[in-house]
Protein backbone atom coordinates (compact mmCIF):
# COMPACT_ATOMS: atom_id res chain seq x y z
CA UNK A 1 0.00 0.00 0.00
CA UNK A 2 1.50 3.33 -1.07
CA UNK A 3 1.57 6.64 0.71
CA UNK A 4 -1.55 8.80 0.68
CA UNK A 5 -1.65 11.36 -2.12
CA UNK A 6 -2.70 14.20 0.20
CA UNK A 7 0.32 15.83 1.82
CA UNK A 8 2.85 13.58 0.09
CA UNK A 9 5.89 15.32 -1.37
CA UNK A 10 8.81 14.17 -3.49
CA UNK A 11 12.54 14.64 -3.07
CA UNK A 12 15.54 13.63 -5.15
CA UNK A 13 18.55 12.20 -3.30
CA UNK A 14 21.58 11.05 -5.31
CA UNK A 15 19.49 10.90 -8.52
CA UNK A 16 16.80 8.72 -6.92
CA UNK A 17 13.31 10.09 -6.33
CA UNK A 18 11.54 9.37 -3.06
CA UNK A 19 8.11 10.33 -1.81
CA UNK A 20 7.53 11.33 1.79
CA UNK A 21 4.86 12.44 4.21
CA UNK A 22 4.82 13.47 7.87
CA UNK A 23 2.29 11.87 10.18
CA UNK A 24 1.71 13.16 13.72
CA UNK A 25 1.11 10.37 16.23
CA UNK A 26 0.64 10.63 20.01
CA UNK A 27 3.31 13.18 20.74
CA UNK A 28 5.69 12.32 17.90
CA UNK A 29 6.16 13.06 14.22
CA UNK A 30 6.72 10.10 11.91
CA UNK A 31 8.55 10.80 8.69
CA UNK A 32 7.43 8.08 6.26
CA UNK A 33 9.46 7.60 3.07
CA UNK A 34 9.27 5.26 0.08
CA UNK A 35 11.14 5.19 -3.20
CA UNK A 36 8.80 6.62 -5.83
CA UNK A 37 6.98 4.13 -8.08
CA UNK A 38 8.44 1.14 -6.20
CA UNK A 39 6.60 -0.78 -3.48
CA UNK A 40 9.84 -1.58 -1.63
CA UNK A 41 10.80 -1.32 2.03
CA UNK A 42 9.24 1.64 3.80
CA UNK A 43 11.24 3.96 6.07
CA UNK A 44 9.83 5.49 9.24
CA UNK A 45 11.99 8.01 11.11
CA UNK A 46 10.51 9.21 14.39
CA UNK A 47 11.01 12.70 15.80
CA UNK A 48 9.86 14.51 18.92
CA UNK A 49 8.16 17.89 18.60
CA UNK A 50 10.47 19.57 21.15
CA UNK A 51 7.65 21.83 22.27
CA UNK A 52 8.19 24.56 24.84
CA UNK A 53 5.47 25.52 27.31
CA UNK A 54 4.48 28.60 29.29
CA UNK A 55 1.88 29.23 31.99
CA UNK A 56 -1.30 30.81 30.67
CA UNK A 57 -3.47 33.31 32.57
CA UNK A 58 -5.21 30.47 34.43
CA UNK A 59 -1.87 29.07 35.56
CA UNK A 60 -2.04 26.02 33.28
CA UNK A 61 0.74 24.98 30.92
CA UNK A 62 0.14 25.69 27.25
CA UNK A 63 2.34 24.98 24.26
CA UNK A 64 4.24 28.06 23.10
CA UNK A 65 6.55 26.86 20.32
CA UNK A 66 7.07 23.66 18.38
CA UNK A 67 10.81 23.62 17.69
CA UNK A 68 11.04 20.62 15.35
CA UNK A 69 10.05 21.01 11.72
CA UNK A 70 10.48 18.39 9.01
CA UNK A 71 12.16 20.23 6.14
CA UNK A 72 13.35 18.76 2.81
CA UNK A 73 16.97 19.01 4.03
CA UNK A 74 16.05 16.98 7.13
CA UNK A 75 14.26 14.42 4.95
CA UNK A 76 17.38 14.10 2.78
CA UNK A 77 19.56 13.61 5.87
CA UNK A 78 17.18 10.94 7.21
CA UNK A 79 17.21 9.10 3.87
CA UNK A 80 21.01 9.12 3.67
CA UNK A 81 21.32 7.94 7.28
CA UNK A 82 18.78 5.14 6.73
CA UNK A 83 20.55 3.97 3.56
CA UNK A 84 23.84 3.91 5.45
CA UNK A 85 22.20 1.80 8.18
CA UNK A 86 20.82 -0.76 5.76
CA UNK A 87 17.45 0.51 4.50
CA UNK A 88 16.60 -1.24 1.21
CA UNK A 89 13.92 0.90 -0.51
CA UNK A 90 13.86 -1.24 -3.69
CA UNK A 91 13.33 -4.61 -1.99
CA UNK A 92 9.84 -5.99 -1.55
CA UNK A 93 8.68 -8.17 1.30
CA UNK A 94 10.82 -6.58 3.99
CA UNK A 95 9.38 -5.15 7.18
CA UNK A 96 9.40 -1.44 7.87
CA UNK A 97 12.84 0.07 8.47
CA UNK A 98 12.42 2.39 11.45
CA UNK A 99 14.58 4.33 13.86
CA UNK A 100 14.45 7.21 16.35
CA UNK A 101 16.02 10.10 14.50
CA UNK A 102 16.22 12.84 17.14
CA UNK A 103 19.67 11.96 18.44
CA UNK A 104 21.24 11.45 15.01
CA UNK A 105 19.54 14.47 13.43
CA UNK A 106 19.31 17.08 16.19
CA UNK A 107 17.66 20.45 15.87
CA UNK A 108 20.29 22.88 14.55
CA UNK A 109 19.61 25.57 17.12
CA UNK A 110 17.07 25.45 19.90
CA UNK A 111 14.79 28.44 20.22
CA UNK A 112 15.58 31.02 22.86
CA UNK A 113 11.87 31.36 23.62
CA UNK A 114 10.89 31.86 27.26
CA UNK A 115 9.12 28.51 27.28
CA UNK A 116 10.09 25.38 29.21
CA UNK A 117 10.82 22.08 27.39
CA UNK A 118 8.41 20.12 29.60
CA UNK A 119 8.39 16.94 27.53
CA UNK A 120 12.17 16.63 27.55
CA UNK A 121 12.13 17.20 31.32
CA UNK A 122 9.40 14.56 31.68
CA UNK A 123 11.50 12.07 29.63
CA UNK A 124 14.47 12.58 31.91
CA UNK A 125 12.39 12.16 35.08
CA UNK A 126 10.66 9.03 33.72
CA UNK A 127 14.05 7.54 32.90
CA UNK A 128 15.29 8.17 36.45
CA UNK A 129 12.05 6.96 38.06
CA UNK A 130 12.13 3.76 36.02
CA UNK A 131 15.32 2.77 37.79
CA UNK A 132 14.29 4.03 41.23
CA UNK A 133 10.85 2.39 41.24
CA UNK A 134 12.10 -0.94 39.90
CA UNK A 135 14.71 -1.13 42.69
CA UNK A 136 12.41 -0.03 45.53
CA UNK A 137 11.07 -3.02 47.54
CA UNK A 138 7.83 -1.27 48.56
CA UNK A 139 7.01 -0.31 44.98
CA UNK A 140 7.91 -3.81 43.73
CA UNK A 141 5.50 -5.37 46.25
CA UNK A 142 2.72 -2.93 45.43
CA UNK A 143 3.05 -3.42 41.67
CA UNK A 144 3.47 -7.19 41.88
CA UNK A 145 0.10 -7.49 43.65
CA UNK A 146 -1.68 -4.91 41.48
CA UNK A 147 -4.07 -5.50 38.62
CA UNK A 148 -2.51 -5.13 35.19
CA UNK A 149 -2.54 -1.48 34.05
CA UNK A 150 -3.66 -0.20 37.47
CA UNK A 151 -1.92 3.18 37.82
CA UNK A 152 -0.32 4.39 41.05
CA UNK A 153 0.75 8.02 41.16
CA UNK A 154 4.38 8.42 42.21
CA UNK A 155 4.95 11.17 44.76
CA UNK A 156 7.69 13.16 43.08
CA UNK A 157 8.08 16.87 43.78
CA UNK A 158 9.40 18.98 40.93
CA UNK A 159 9.27 22.66 40.13
CA UNK A 160 7.00 22.09 37.10
CA UNK A 161 4.38 20.09 39.03
CA UNK A 162 4.66 17.24 36.52
CA UNK A 163 2.99 14.02 37.67
CA UNK A 164 4.06 10.42 37.11
CA UNK A 165 2.59 6.96 37.60
CA UNK A 166 3.80 3.36 37.86
CA UNK A 167 1.89 0.30 36.69
CA UNK A 168 2.21 -3.43 36.12
CA UNK A 169 2.06 -4.06 32.38
CA UNK A 170 2.10 -7.88 32.43
CA UNK A 171 4.73 -10.59 32.20
CA UNK A 172 7.32 -11.71 29.69
CA UNK A 173 7.32 -15.27 28.35
CA UNK A 174 10.20 -15.98 30.76
CA UNK A 175 8.08 -15.07 33.79
CA UNK A 176 9.57 -11.64 34.40
CA UNK A 177 7.09 -8.92 35.18
CA UNK A 178 7.03 -5.67 33.28
CA UNK A 179 6.82 -2.34 35.11
CA UNK A 180 5.79 0.80 33.25
CA UNK A 181 6.55 4.36 34.34
CA UNK A 182 4.67 7.13 32.57
CA UNK A 183 4.15 10.85 32.61
CA UNK A 184 0.53 11.56 33.55
CA UNK A 185 0.72 14.94 31.80
CA UNK A 186 2.20 13.43 28.61
CA UNK A 187 0.97 9.79 28.47
CA UNK A 188 3.03 9.02 25.35
CA UNK A 189 6.12 9.41 27.54
CA UNK A 190 6.45 5.94 29.02
CA UNK A 191 9.33 3.58 29.72
CA UNK A 192 9.39 -0.05 30.80
CA UNK A 193 11.63 -2.27 32.86
CA UNK A 194 11.47 -5.94 33.80
CA UNK A 195 12.05 -7.59 37.16
CA UNK A 196 12.21 -11.12 38.44
CA UNK A 197 9.33 -12.60 40.39
CA UNK A 198 9.50 -11.79 44.13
Amino acid sequence: MGLPKKGTRTISVDKTTYQWVVSPDSGYMWLIVEQKDIQGQRLIARFRYHNTYVHDEAGDWRCLVQQRSISPSLVKSAILLALKRGWKPTQRGLGVFSFWADEELPIAQLSTSPGVPLQEIAWEIVCNLRHDISMDTNWRNRLFHAAINQRFEIPFENEYELRFAAFLDGWTEDGFWIIGIESIDFPHIVMYTTNGVL
